[in-house]
């Protein structure tokens, strides 16, 4: 499941599909997979290790 998301994440982003900085909504991404949230927070660490996705800086 994670991987499945992993690899169409990372499709999406390589080919355009995700406009650089564009948000990604863990909730929205878990309602379009079908999937907990879970899997989609495991797939965006996976992919900021990859260097494919930033995990917004907290200003407080």
């Amino acid at each position: 499941m994670q991987a499945r998301v992993i690899a169409e994440m990372r499709r999406r982003i390589i080919k355009g599909d995700i406009e650089p900085g564009a948000p990604l909504s863990e909730l929205a991404l878990a309602e379009e997979f079908g999937v907990s949230r879970t899997p989609v927070r495991e797939a965006l660490k996976q992919l900021q290790t990859e260097g494919l996705v930033e995990q917004p800086s907290s200003s407080r």
